[in-house]
């Protein structure tokens, strides 16, 4: 329960205080509204002064002090206005409420996207993409449900301490007769809160894994489908579907459950209640009529509190799962250390440089200079640890031993952020966005203009074809650029890299879906880029080689060979 409440105080973008506010003074205005009920009920019962109850005597001689009216019509009066203003601040309370769930959810949204864009970049190669998918979309709205409905239960908690407290000042022993028939129905459905919270954890974590295993499905839906194999990859969900399915059932028969024996109970524990208070406590007929009235708020009261606890625990996992999930994120940020503007005026050197992935050798003692201005091409086979080298000057990565230099200083010496801002990067594995030409190559930069992007375009090769579509760059790309061929693809996303001018252009095997043609005229772009940017190209393509003011090769994680100008491989040769 404590758990739930503080999900409540502690939500990020809301502000508790207020709401509380609201909660208790409503619930106090109708605290006195059933108070002022007891002399209306005694006048209504026709009961002298001698017989009232010590509750009634006591607000009349309050309201003859006062100097207010004791009549029916202004006693109604009162209890009516009571109710009204109940009404209507508990209106303000909820609706702060309903705008604070939206704030929940985007806040925590807000905070992991942050976190994830400044996570070092090892964060993302051990966390599966449908994990950090999940938590963003399911968890973060299941998180912002636990945040309505902890208040919701605090607003039954403090409506049971009001009805209790007014029904102690009407009649004491038929107070605490209510007392401990809540008390009981709360202990006996407390193995149900329980039953929720597990059938909520499991709920959580199924949900995670089968969003994570539905993200690599659709990943890889186009291999599956060619090869005919999607019917069995289907047997890598069913024991998250399972899972999932028998933590859904649960919750419903535990939700049916408590609402079957909390009707039973308020029945059992009201009806036996009152018998032995009548039978043993004489109290008065309005102190019966009106207690009734409050020991029913009471227990309903108390019956939705557990009902709201039950939906809580249900989805409090999620809330603690998403917050997990932004301490993790900023745990794992990374450390800008660096002092040094970056320039890029003499160029990039990689000093006996070694790096290794645990237990895996991947760079061993290389050694590679890439003069500014200068295109250089990395050659060898795959897993040679061309893509390393790049991780290592972009900064992803940083080398076991050896040093990264720019412009003869350590890497780590420099704002990284401002290092990065300094490239342009195209990856083997290249995906657009689900939006328009325009929007991926700006990439959603207010700074850049219509005219860049088709500039950029025109650059890439790719200005050519965009201007022959219906909506030239407003044209929608699809799923991943779906609606683009392979080469179309890698032009856009070349262009994304040239934009903004970089001084420092990475390529990574970038003309590999291009006919001989589309190649030779961005090979010619990239040459005409010489002197003013520099290039390193992961490629095998003679294209490149043949405009390269060198060539590394890499075999097995060392330098086969490398000298220049524009040496070519032997194996090339």
């Amino acid at each position: 329960m404590l758990k739930i409440l503080r999900i409540f105080l502690r939500a990020r973008g809301t502000r508790p205080l207020p709401v509380l506010g609201c909660l208790l003074l409503g619930t106090l205005a109708e605290g006195v509204g059933l108070a002022v009920l007891l002399p209306v009920m005694s006048i209504a019962l026709g009961e002298d002064e001698g017989s009232r109850s010590a509750g009634a005597a006591v607000l009349m001689d309050f309201l003859d002090a006062a100097g207010l009216p004791t009549g029916i019509f202004a006693l109604v009066t009162v209890v009516a206005v009571a109710i009204i203003l109940k009404n209507l601040l508990l209106l303000l309370a909820m609706t702060y409420v309903g705008y604070s769930v939206a704030e929940v959810a985007t806040g925590l949204r807000r905070d992991l996207i942050a976190n994830l864009l400044r996570v070092r970049w090892s964060y993302f190669t051990e966390q599966p993409l449908g994990r950090l998918t999940n938590a963003l979309s399911v968890e973060a709205t299941r998180a912002a449900n636990a945040y309505r409905v902890a208040a919701l239960a605090l607003v039954s908690l403090v409506q049971v301490a009001v009805y209790t407290g007014v029904a102690f000042f009407v009649s004491w022993k038929l107070a605490l007769t209510g007392i401990l028939a809540g008390g009981a129905i709360a202990l006996v459905l407390g193995f149900l809160i329980k039953a929720a919270k597990r059938a909520g954890r499991r709920q959580t974590r199924y949900t995670s894994q089968l969003i994570t295993y539905l993200a690599d499905t659709l990943n890889n839906i186009r291999p599956l489908k060619a090869m005919g194999r999607e019917t069995g990859f289907a047997h890598l969900l069913d024991e998250a579907l399972t899972g999932l399915r028998k933590a859904l059932r649960r919750q419903v028969v535990v939700r049916q459950a408590l609402a079957g024996l909390n009707e039973t109970l308020i029945v059992v524990g009201l009806g036996y209640g009152l018998a032995i208070a009548i039978t043993w406590g004489k109290v008065s007929p309005s102190e019966v009529t009106i207690t009734v009235m409050l020991l029913l708020q009471v227990l309903n009261a108390v019956s939705r509190f557990q009902k709201q606890l039950q939906n809580a625990a249900v989805q409090e996992s999620a809330y603690w799962a998403v917050e997990n999930r932004v301490r993790e994120t900023a745990a794992a940020r990374e450390k800008e250390t660096g002092w040094r503007v970056p320039e890029l005026r003499e160029g990039i050197r990689l000093e006996g440089v070694n790096f290794s992935h645990p237990g895996t050798p991947v760079l061993r003692d290389v050694t590679m200079e890439f003069p500014s201005g200068e295109i250089a091409v990395l050659t060898g086979p795959s897993g040679a640890g061309k893509t390393t080298v790049t991780d290592l000057v972009i900064g992803f990565r940083a080398p076991d031993s050896g040093a990264v230099l720019i412009d003869g200083h350590p890497l780590e010496e420099y704002q990284m952020r401002l290092w990065r801002s300094m490239i342009g990067y195209v990856p083997q594995e290249l995906v657009l966005f689900y939006d328009t030409i325009l929007a991926n190559v700006a990439l959603g930069d207010p700074e850049i203009t219509e005219e860049e992007v088709r500039a950029a375009l025109r650059a890439a090769g790719a200005l050519g074809f965009v201007d022959a579509l219906p909506e030239v760059i407003q044209t929608h790309v699809g799923e991943k650029g779906i609606k683009m061929s392979g080469g179309q693809r890698q032009r856009i996303a070349l262009a994304r890299a040239l934009v903004k001018k970089p001084r420092l252009l990475i390529l990574d095997e970038v003309t590999s879906a291009l006919d001989p043609e589309a190649e030779a005229g961005i090979v010619a772009n990239i040459r005409a880029l010489r002197g003013e940017t520099t290039v390193i190209a992961i490629t095998h393509r003679p294209a490149f080689l043949s405009v390269a003011d060198r060539v590394y090769e890499l075999q097995g994680g060392r330098l086969a060979q490398g000298r220049g100008p524009r040496p070519v491989p032997a194996s090339l040769g």
